[in-house]
């Protein structure tokens, strides 16, 4: 599904950004790692309390590899052990 008023060259436009996007991360030491990793679990929801506050969201993978257990964020490039 896209806007009918988008042009065949901003349609373009967007595959290549896509493209290289998709080709970045396929070539990253971190797509490497979770190609090769046991997946725990992907886009779970999570809700805590800290500090009196609620805080809630979804965590985009969690994966297991060498003993350690890693929680990635696709959209920071940021692992929490």
């Amino acid at each position: 599904f896209y806007d009918k008023n988008i042009s065949d060259e901003e349609i373009d436009h967007i595959k290549n950004e896509a493209m290289k996007i998709l080709n970045k991360f396929y070539n990253s030491v971190s797509y490497k790692e979770i190609a090769e990793a046991e997946i725990l679990g992907r886009e779970l929801p999570f809700v805590i309390k800290e500090n009196e506050q609620i805080i809630s969201g979804i965590i985009d993978i969690i994966y297991k590899i060498g003993g350690k257990v890693i929680v990635g964020d696709y959209k920071t490039d940021k692992t929490i052990l």
